[in-house]
């Protein structure tokens, strides 16, 4: 219940991986978006999400997506 923030990866790599990788790795921006989506299924406390090591506005857009879908009307 004291869990009201979360920042992650954007990548599942171990730290270990990512200490010996010449690259930045970003995973998977729909992926991670989903991964969010369970842990507010699972914890509906939180409140404020983010993102932290090699995730952008990608990753940021598809997590907004996720959580909070806006549902359009057609024209």
């Amino acid at each position: 219940k004291r869990i009201v923030g979360i920042r992650a990866n954007a990548s599942s790599c171990s730290h270990e991986e990512l200490d010996n990788s010449e690259v930045l790795d970003i995973g998977n921006p729909e992926q991670l978006a989903r991964e969010y989506g369970a842990l507010i299924e699972q914890f509906p406390q939180i409140k404020l999400v983010g993102g932290c090591c090699g995730t952008d506005v990608r990753h940021l857009q598809a997590i907004a997506r996720q959580l909070f879908p806006i549902e359009v009307e057609a024209a």
